[in-house]
């Protein structure tokens, strides 16, 4: 049953990011996966298989911090998105990858 959900999952990231790169007009290259579901590798092997896009796994905190950023910036309005992209960068730490176009899984990368 769960390998049912994580293929649906990313057959879903699939259609999403093609609809994405059609409106934008440009590719996307890797997928910055993060939040609880950046930890689980079987889903990132099958969305970087159904994608055809380099998957990059950072931390499960990350979207905690990005929340926390943008409501910072709401409130703070000057400097906030400058202050999301260092908090981002400071906390956001890359684990793993998933290429499909190479064999496997790249281990620890920052």
């Amino acid at each position: 049953m769960a390998s049912l959900i994580f293929h649906s999952l990313a057959a879903s990231y699939a259609e999403i990011f093609e609809q994405i790169e059609g409106i934008a007009g440009k590719a996307i290259h890797r997928i910055y996966m993060i939040g609880g579901g950046s930890r689980n590798a079987f889903l990132r092997e099958l969305t970087a298989k159904a994608t055809g896009k380099q998957v990059l796994a950072g931390s499960p905190e990350s979207s905690t911090v990005g929340n926390f950023a943008l409501q910072l910036a709401a409130l703070t309005r000057a400097g906030g998105a400058d202050m999301k992209r260092q908090l981002t960068r400071r906390f956001a730490q890359t684990i793993c990858e998933y290429d499909q176009n190479r064999s496997g899984r790249n281990g620890p990368s920052a």
